[in-house]
């Protein structure tokens, strides 16, 4: 077999393995006969939980609590209703919500500490809600009957949150009020990004060594300390950030594949995947298997460093071994340089460094330029979350290609010029290795996702001082089994995540494997290229073929209608300033407003479904109090109330008082249909009066206009509303 072909072989068993390592990173197979975990019955809770949109205050919302409630009541579990109103400042705006979280207890025989699980009831304001957050209810309960009639010695708590989607409020107000929050061990939070994909531990409480050798020790556990660096780095918080605050052990898991679907009208029961729901199952049985008759007495000494290997495979050590091993990645390179670089030239490495630099930064940019001509050929695509179209998954592998293919195309060019691609691949490395030594101050735990692929890279590198010429193509391609084995999971992850808003950093996580096998893409021939381009073209053709709004891929729509008391005006809102094919189908006349957003003049006939009273109060000699009472027929998922005059008054809401700062804007979520809300205004005697905007927020624009089944409202207060405005006078 000659030099060549031996190159192409060694290039198909990685594509190999790099497909294997991904396969085998995903949710296990749905197994309806597992005796410890009732699918079939989880699957019926969801149809129950997740039936319709059941936003906070809506009727729905209390139907799914009064569900859960009831359906732990007839197994004989302690059921509490926590009822609180949650008030939060954001700066410019002020919200309050009524709280109702869901406790469900099963008393241990002899408790040495409590475990608990949470997830949120409340659903987002146009999605059911299946995936994000009724699965792992529905899958506690279907566990709660399958334990009901087994005794443990420690006490298990189900914590079903409320009002999550607006603002974290219920998990907040238990930490803060409920006499069972002192007494948690440990906590295991349960969330979704998409309706499938495996459930990750991206998220453990800090100095997690004890939860995460629990974890770990599951069948079906997938974590990576990288995740846990990467997201305390960022502005995202969970119910489990206030659980963390308890101090105790646990972890926040996640499914994020299938994103189109997050917060959407298609997070249904029936698109729920499987896999991903029997994953939230089997964790949680095992959890209560492993816990619910041990000591609990753990100890939270350091963030451990740990990853999947291969599938569920993982290993697990103290971060002080990555700095041993980044040492270690340095001496080693010491005795690579000579092994490979025989013109000994410190002039063309630092070149080299440059170039790679170039070579990085090229393959960011040609991701990137991919990325916006898909949105300029689809711009139906902006309408999503993320520019995330149910396709997104289709140009993922056109991206590796084009990526592979910028790295491919600077080896042809110096091929049979030996030295000028051992200087670009030193000074990559050499970057990789001062990245992976940044990577230990600012991401300590999950610093190996550089160190350990580097590592044994050099490692493996040192064999061809024992083989011949023409076995030095295999070491290279062996050399990079390893990389492959631990950076495929991830970077679909990370595209999973980023998606087509920014498909660049799982892509510039993926060219630095392409450094790395630098010299053994030189190896390759103009076949490569060639296939790469069909790589690239099939998965531009896939895309294509999918790119269609269709009934099982409708289009979300954000429209929102408002309706203005003393101007009469209405009209439609076009979110976004888009105007696809859609937008051109449904209204011929569109116009811009002075304030740049794109309108439609159109008319619902409908009145404002709010009724009002005002009552004031003058008995006080030095203050004037204004009572707004607050009611409708109907469901009122939001109020907004603003204007200058509330800036200067104190507000009280549900005898909560009320500070709004300059803006004077406050916002409420809850139930006003059987409970009138009411707002007390209070002024200084002789203030002048003055007007306050009252807005309520309704949903069911699609419903109410011209439409067929390609078309749901879209994310958000602001997709598919109607919008109602008062001015008030007082």
């Amino acid at each position: 077999m000659n030099n060549t072909l031996f190159s192409t072989v060694c290039a198909i068993l990685l594509m190999v393995v790099s497909y294997l390592s991904y396969t085998a990173y995903q949710a296990p197979e749905a197994d309806y006969h597992d005796p410890q975990f009732n699918l079939k019955l989880a699957e019926e809770h969801l149809q129950q939980i997740a039936s319709d949109v059941h936003v906070i205050g809506s009727q729905e919302h209390k139907k799914v609590r009064e569900y859960i409630a009831r359906v732990a009541n007839e197994m004989d579990y302690e059921v509490q209703l926590d009822t609180v109103v949650d008030l939060q400042s954001y700066g410019n705006y002020s919200m309050i919500s009524d709280i109702k979280n869901i406790v469900i207890r099963k008393p241990g025989s002899s408790p040495a500490g409590t475990i608990a699980f949470a997830a949120h009831y409340d659903s987002q304001t146009n999605t059911p809600g299946a995936a994000d957050d009724g699965a792992p209810i529905a899958a506690m309960l279907s566990l709660m009957q399958t334990i009901k009639d087994r005794t443990f010695k420690n006490d298990i708590v189900f914590i079903i949150t409320d009002g999550e989607e607006s603002g974290l409020s219920g998990a907040s107000m238990f930490v803060k009020n409920n006499p069972l929050a002192p007494k948690l061990n440990y906590l295991f939070n349960f969330e979704a990004r998409g309706n499938s994909g495996p459930v990750l531990g991206f998220e453990p409480n800090e100095k997690n060594n004890q939860v995460m050798d629990i974890f770990l020790d599951l069948d079906y556990s997938l974590a990576s300390s990288l995740m846990y660096d990467v997201y305390r780095l960022m502005p995202n918080d969970t119910d489990f950030t206030h659980f963390k605050k308890l101090q105790i052990g646990g972890i926040s898991m996640a499914h994020i594949d299938g994103f189109v679907n997050y917060h959407a009208m298609t997070d249904t029961p029936k698109n729920m995947d499987s896999r991903s729901f029997y994953h939230h199952g089997k964790l949680i049985s095992q959890l209560i298997d492993k816990m619910g008759n041990d000591d609990l007495q753990g100890t939270h000494d350091y963030n451990m460093t740990y990853f999947n290997t291969y599938g569920y495979n993982s290993v697990q050590y103290k971060p002080c071994w990555n700095i041993v091993m980044w040492i270690l990645s340095l001496i080693i390179f010491g005795f690579y340089i000579p092994l490979i670089y025989k013109d000994k030239s410190a002039v063309r490495i630092l070149t080299g460094i440059f170039i790679s630099m170039g070579l990085l930064i090229a393959a960011i940019l040609t991701t990137f330029l991919m990325c916006k001509a898909i949105v300029w050929l689809y711009p139906h695509y902006s309408a999503f979350y993320s520019n995330n179209f149910y396709n997104a998954g289709q140009y993922f592998v056109g991206f590796l290609a084009l990526v592979t293919l910028v790295f491919q195309y600077v080896g042809l060019r110096q091929k049979g010029m030996e030295g000028r691609i051992a200087s670009i691949h030193l000074g990559g490395m050499i970057f990789l290795l001062l990245a992976g030594g940044a990577s230990l101050v600012f991401i300590p735990s999950g610093s190996y996702f550089i160190i350990v692929p580097v590592f044994f890279f050099l490692l493996i590198q040192q064999a061809k001082r024992l083989v011949k010429e023409e076995g030095k193509i295999f070491v290279e391609a062996a050399s990079l089994v390893i990389p492959v084995i631990l950076f495929s999971p991830m970077i679909y992850l990370f595209y999973a995540v980023f998606s087509l808003e920014i498909p660049m950093i799982p892509m510039a996580t993926y060219s630095l494997l392409m450094i790395m096998g630098l010299p053994f893409l030189a190896s390759g021939t103009r076949l490569w290229s060639i296939m790469l381009l069909c790589m690239l073209s099939l998965s531009l053709i896939r895309g294509e073929m999918s790119s269609k709004i269709t009934t099982s891929q409708p289009y979300q729509a954000n429209w929102t209608y408002y309706n203005t008391e003393r101007t009469g005006e209405e009209k439609i809102v076009l979110r976004k300033g888009l105007v696809t094919k859609v937008e051109k189908d449904y209204f011929t006349e569109i116009t811009k407003s002075e304030d740049g957003l794109l309108s439609v003049p159109y008319s619902l006939a409908e009145a404002s479904p709010i009724e009002y009273v005002i009552d004031r109060d003058t008995s006080k000699t030095t203050s004037i109090t204004d009572r707004l009472r607050i009611k409708s027929d109907k469901d009122v998922i939001r109020i907004r109330i603003w204007g200058e005059l509330l800036a200067e008054a104190n507000i009280k809401i549900r005898g909560e008082k009320v500070k709004l700062g300059a803006t004077g804007s406050l916002r409420f979520l809850g139930n006003i249909k059987d409970e009138p809300l009411e707002i007390e205004i209070e002024r200084a005697l002789g203030s002048a009066s003055g007007s306050f905007i009252l807005e309520t927020t309704q949903r069911g624009l699609i419903d109410k206009i011209r439409k067929d089944r390609t078309i749901i409202p879209g994310v958000g207060y602001t997709g598919g509303t109607i919008i109602h405005r008062l001015d008030i006078d007082i």
